[in-house]
């Protein structure tokens, strides 16, 4: 009878599903294999990190690398051609070494012991998948020696029945940005031409020399962006063309005519295709005199820079709604006044470039009031370079069981998740993000700005006209970075703070280390600008124009010619679905403009970072030919359909 009851119960609930269309068999798609030219970095290896006669009796990760798909793959899949370990035995456990296998949120799904010369594949749901190493760090240094892990591929699974319609606000700007010295070319009496003419090896060796030409073949390549569909373009006006002269004390400044009626033309060829320009007035490139000067080291040095805002305003009223003051204050100051930098002037002061920093926020506040004093409808911005910051999410504390029990190491692992980064790494963490973006936020909000890059280099000042300086907020966003605290012998047995990012662990873009590949950061990077945006509101009294992408790429890398476009049209997806989710979920995001245009000069890359929709040789090719990329033509359906649709799976499919 109970038999006959359950055969009953199992044939309504096979009917209920089969009559809702409810599918009970495995989704059938296709696998497709991740590009190998995104530096995985294999095969890992495990090379000593302990000095021998220091035992820390935890276990501690060593390698790692985390992988994401296409965000709509539902499941990703790992070949592990080889493994092998030397240390087999803790004290009381079973195992020195394990390989995880887990995903995104840090869930482990397998768990590997001993060695293997076979090959094996292991899968796991969802869109990105982490391979991890644990070692348990009391053993010698040469027992390390032969220690391996050799991946051969990560895979990810596309369905068949796989539909997309994303569509943006009508009305959305589908922009590309450049920036003056970048692609015009013989930029001279400014500080970016001497420094890229000036020692050998700077720049990898490039000099800017023509660029890509654009100041003498700017309407060819508006023609271009009319035909891709954008309706923005970001440019910038080279302010040492505009004044190549250091004005003296008690005359009016020397403006160069001639440059002022070449920019007036660049801009009525935007207006003649209909495409609204978005200008940057201080795009990194100043007028050598400027430099010399001392720059935006020196606060007297501003009023320089308002005469400049003043003139530009004034001749351009009404070709000009879209107004950016200043990119990236804090890349020009830790690039030209940080060791590692490679921007002009190449200086090592972190005091220095805190004052930098400082001075060029109240640049910005008394050009905005200048720009709105000419022109009231003017909608004025910073480009500010906002990079998330994580606690490493890999572990990066000891995996131990509670005290008194002894579990053996995949019950140990496979019943926690590995993301436990110290409440150290998160504080650290938490003094980046406050130089990188908080101390911008906060500005904005309350007239003062404090930075801090450490003990003794700090700067801090009240510019109450400051607060509220914003119409709508420029942002540019290229990657995640992830902090964490490490305590370890290094190389000369030297005890080290090991504060640094762990980009071998994720994966990263072309352009290498500290390039994560983080598209689903870029929403959690809208949703604070969401309530950025309310907090701007009620503290400032008034509502901003939205937020606009300024900049937003990918860059190949070649040293020798043109690289190959790898991973530019699944980027573009990936950030544009985030960017659509957030705009979905409250985020009042108006546009989206994609670094670059063209290949240029990428400042201390030279012409090896390739960032373009177009591309074109500046260092073999004398013709400058523009030649469209496979993501110029997806960026030109998206456009088209006004988002993601169906047209976009091809482009990540291939």
């Amino acid at each position: 009878m109970l038999l006959k009851m359950k055969q009953k119960i199992g044939c309504i609930v096979v009917a209920f599903l089969l009559l809702t269309g409810v599918h009970i068999l495995a989704e059938e798609g296709e696998w497709k294999l991740l590009d190998k030219s995104w530096k995985l970095g294999l095969p890992f290896e495990l090379p000593p990190r302990y000095s021998p006669d220091i035992h820390w009796g935890d276990v501690y990760p060593h390698h790692g690398i985390a992988i994401n798909a296409p965000y709509y793959a539902t499941n990703m899949r790992v070949t592990i051609s080889g493994r092998k370990f030397s240390r087999k035995k803790w004290v009381t456990r079973d195992w020195a070494d394990v390989v995880i296998i887990c995903d995104m949120n840090g869930k482990v799904y397998h768990c590997l012991k001993g060695e293997s010369t076979e090959e094996e594949t292991y899968e796991i749901p969802g869109n990105g998948i982490r391979v991890q190493v644990f070692s348990y760090g009391n053993a010698s240094r040469e027992s390390l020696n032969d220690n391996y892990i050799e991946v051969k591929q990560f895979e990810y699974f596309v369905p068949n029945r796989l539909e997309i319609d994303e569509h943006f606000p009508e009305g959305f700007f589908w922009g590309a940005a450049t920036s003056a010295f970048q692609v015009e070319g013989n930029c001279n009496g400014t500080d970016w031409w001497e420094w890229a003419n000036g020692l050998p090896g700077r720049c990898h060796g490039d000099k800017i020399g023509d660029a890509t030409d654009h100041y003498n073949r700017y309407e060819e390549d508006f023609d271009i962006a009319k035909e891709m569909g954008l309706n923005m373009v970001r440019i910038s006006i080279e302010w040492g063309r505009i004044e190549p002269e250091e004005p003296k004390d008690g005359e009016e400044p020397k403006w160069n005519r001639n440059e002022i009626d070449h920019y007036r033309n660049v801009l009525k060829a935007l207006h003649d295709r209909k495409i609204e320009p978005m200008v940057t007035l201080f795009h990194f490139s100043q007028p050598t005199w400027f430099a010399n000067k001392g720059g935006f080291e020196n606060d007297k040095n501003i009023k320089y820079f308002i005469e400049y805002v003043k003139k530009i305003t004034s001749e351009f009223s009404g070709l000009i709604t879209y107004y950016i003051t200043i990119n990236e204050p804090e890349t020009l100051a830790l690039g030209g006044w940080n060791r590692e930098g490679g921007l002009p002037p190449g200086k090592e002061n972190n005091n220095l470039a805190c004052k930098v920093f400082v001075n060029c926020f109240e640049a910005h506040a008394k050009a905005y009031w200048a720009i709105h004093e000419i022109d009231p409808k003017a909608k004025v911005s910073l480009a500010k370079n906002m990079r998330v910051m994580a606690a490493n999410n890999f572990c990066d504390r000891p995996l131990n069981p509670e005290p008194g029990k002894d579990l053996p190491v995949d019950a140990l692992i496979m019943n926690q998740s590995v993301d436990k980064p110290t409440d150290f790494s998160k504080w650290l963490c938490d003094l980046g993000d406050k130089f990188t973006n908080q101390s911008y936020l906060d500005a904005l909000l309350t007239g003062r700005i404090c930075v801090f890059l450490g003990p003794g280099c700090s700067a801090e000042r009240n510019i109450p006209e400051l607060k509220g300086a914003l119409d709508f907020f420029a942002v540019n966003y290229y990657t995640r970075d992830r902090i964490f605290f490490h305590l370890w012998y290094d190389t000369d047995t030297k005890f080290v703070l090991n504060m640094k990012y762990r980009p071998d662990q994720h994966e990263y873009t072309p352009m290498g280390k500290r390039w994560e590949y983080a598209p689903d950061a870029f929403y959690t990077l809208m949703m604070r600008l969401k309530k950025f945006s309310v907090d701007f509101s009620e503290k400032c009294g008034k509502e901003l124009d939205g937020i606009i992408i300024a900049e937003n790429g990918v860059g190949d890398v070649d040293d020798v010619k043109l690289a190959d476009e790898t991973m530019r049209s699944r980027f573009i997806i990936d950030h544009l679905h985030y960017l659509h989710k957030a705009i979905r979920d409250g985020a009042d995001v108006r546009g989206y403009l994609h670094w670059s245009l063209l290949d240029n000069f990428e400042l201390a890359e030279g012409y090896r970072a390739q960032f373009g929709l177009i591309a074109v040789d500046c260092r073999n090719d004398k013709e400058l030919k523009r030649t469209w990329k496979d993501s110029a033509k997806l960026y030109q359906k998206i456009i088209r359909d006004n988002g993601l649709t169906n047209t976009v799976i091809p482009y990540v499919r291939k």
